[in-house]
C-alpha cells in the first residue's frame, strides 16, 4: 500500500465507526438538552450474530460448533440462543475466536468461511457434521465443507458452509441382500452409488464392506420378492426418531421399477 492509499475495512468495522460518530455528533445537544442516548444499532450482521451460550455449566470455546434453540432479548437487543448441539440436524453457527461462557453472551459466524474445531481430514474439501454433546465436527452428513487443518486452535480446521442446517443425508444404491425379519419387517443391505455428503464423506453406519442397512417403515418391500430385489436400484433417507431411543436409521424411500417390469 502506498502512502496516499485509502485505508480499508470491513462490514462490521464501518458500522462500528458510523456508531461512534454518530454518538459523538449528538453528544453536544444530548447534554444541552437532556436528548436519550443513541441506541445501539440492532441488526444482524452481514456475518456475525449475538448469541448466548445456554448450557449452564460449560462455556462454549473458540470456533465451538453451536445449535440454534431461539431467541432471547438481553440487555434491548435480541440474541441467538444456542447450545451443545444434542442432534446432526437442524440449524448451527460457529462461535468466534472468543469463549463464551455458560449463561453469557457472545458472537458467532453465521455462514462463510470459518474455523471450527475437530480432528482433521485424510484428504481435503472432506463433508463434516456436528457431533452429538460436542462443541467439535466429525467427517460424515452433508453440512459444513473442511478445507483442512488450520493453526488458530488445537484441532483447529478450516472449511465454509452455507449457514444454518441442511437436509437430512440421502443415498441412492444397489441392494445386495435382503433380510426377511418378519411379514411386515424387511432389512436391506445395499452398497451406495451416490451420496448428498460428498464423494470422499463417511456415510453413517457403513461398515467395512461399504454397505449400510437400509429398513422399510412404510411396507414399500411387501410389494417385491426376495429374490428381484437383490441387485435393484432404489433410495434412502437418513433419520431420526422424534421418541423413544434416538438411534438414527438409513429408511427406504423408493425402489427403482416394478416387478411386471423386471
Amino acid at each position: 500500500m502506498t502512502m496516499d492509499s485509502i485505508g480499508v475495512f470491513s462490514p462490521e468495522q464501518a458500522r462500528e465507526l458510523w456508531q461512534d460518530y454518530q454518538t459523538r455528533k449528538q453528544l453536544n445537544p444530548h447534554v444541552q438538552h437532556n436528548y436519550p442516548q443513541r441506541r445501539p444499532i440492532d441488526e444482524p450482521s452481514p456475518h456475525r450474530v449475538f448469541c448466548k451460550n445456554t448450557e449452564e455449566t460449560e462455556d462454549c470455546p473458540p470456533y465451538g460448533c453451536v445449535q440454534v434453540i431461539g431467541t432471547e432479548v438481553v440487555g434491548g437487543l435480541t440474541v441467538v440462543k444456542v447450545r451443545r448441539p444434542t442432534s446432526t440436524s437442524g440449524e448451527f453457527l460457529f462461535n468466534s475466536q472468543f469463549e463464551i461462557p455458560a449463561g453469557e453472551t457472545g458472537w458467532a459466524f453465521r455462514f462463510g468461511v470459518v474455523i471450527a474445531i475437530g480432528d482433521p481430514p485424510a484428504t481435503a474439501n472432506t463433508v463434516y457434521q456436528p457431533i452429538v454433546d460436542s462443541w467439535e465436527i466429525e467427517e460424515g452428513g452433508s453440512l459444513f465443507t473442511v478445507f483442512g487443518e488450520h493453526n488458530a486452535a488445537t484441532n483447529g480446521l478450516i472449511g465454509k458452509f452455507a449457514g444454518g442446517g441442511g437436509g437430512a443425508p440421502r443415498i441412492w444404491f444397489t441392494i445386495v441382500s435382503v433380510e426377511c425379519v418378519s411379514a411386515d419387517e424387511i432389512i436391506l443391505t445395499v452398497e451406495p452409488t451416490w451420496f448428498t455428503g460428498g464423494c470422499t464423506a463417511a456415510i453413517p453406519g457403513e461398515d467395512s464392506y461399504g454397505h449400510v442397512r437400509v429398513e422399510d417403515v412404510c411396507s414399500i418391500l411387501l410389494y417385491y420378492t426376495a429374490d428381484w430385489l437383490v441387485g435393484k436400484t432404489g433410495a434412502a433417507t437418513y433419520m431420526y426418531p422424534r421418541a423413544g431411543y434416538c438411534e438414527p436409521k438409513w429408511l427406504v424411500d423408493t425402489i427403482c421399477g416394478t416387478p411386471e417390469c423386471a
